[in-house]
């Protein structure tokens, strides 16, 4: 076996998998394990597990087939988490954003993979991210003119690092934007909604 088909045989038996262990470690170990060994599809899907596990119980996985984001709190408040890696360009990319979905807000992590995957979070109300003139969204997939035919258009925007803080800070429901500030705002909304049955 060459040297390049045991790195591709390495390559292969680590990417893309996560373990509870690896939901465990500590945010920005969690994030440079993602940046590390998954496809954006990938850690795309993990970020909402790694919330979940951080928040005990608290803050629930919304099936698929309910079509209103990642995330809910007891079916009163619902979520889509997003994660974005810096790239060369000193772009953001926030994808598969569904207007359609009935959500409350956007959970946002934006990963600055120039700077030990230091990251910064972002929780604002839906409206933010899907009717803002500051924010220019586009479709997934196929072009402007095919998807005026379509009902439902996944849509993507970028971002530029430098753009992060005034088109989100003034929305943002967290006290700040470390991880620490949204698992305290995930906390408070869970006994906000416990204490008003």
């Amino acid at each position: 076996m060459t040297k390049k088909e045991k790195e591709i045989k390495k390559i292969r038996t680590i990417r893309n998998k996560i373990t509870g262990k690896t939901l465990n470690l500590p945010i920005v170990e969690f994030l440079q394990k993602c940046y590390q060994d998954c496809t954006p599809g990938k850690y795309g899907q993990v970020f909402p597990k790694k919330i979940v596990n951080d928040n005990h119980e608290k803050i629930k996985e919304v099936p698929s087939t309910l079509d209103r984001g990642d995330l809910h709190i007891n079916h009163k408040q619902f979520m889509e988490a997003k994660i974005s890696f810096k790239n060369g360009n000193g772009k953001y990319s926030i994808t598969n954003i569904r207007p359609w979905q009935k959500l409350n807000y956007f959970i946002l992590c934006f990963v600055d993979a120039d700077n030990n995957c230091k990251p910064s979070f972002y929780c604002v109300p839906k409206n933010v991210l899907t009717d803002n003139p500051q924010i220019h969204l586009t479709g997934m997939n196929n072009s402007k003119s095919v998807n005026v035919f379509n009902t439902y258009v996944g849509m993507r925007t970028s971002v530029n690092e430098y753009d992060l803080a005034w088109l989100f800070k003034e929305q943002n429901v967290l006290k700040g934007t470390t991880y620490k500030h949204l698992i305290s705002f995930i906390n408070s909304l869970y006994l906000k909604i416990k204490t008003s049955k």
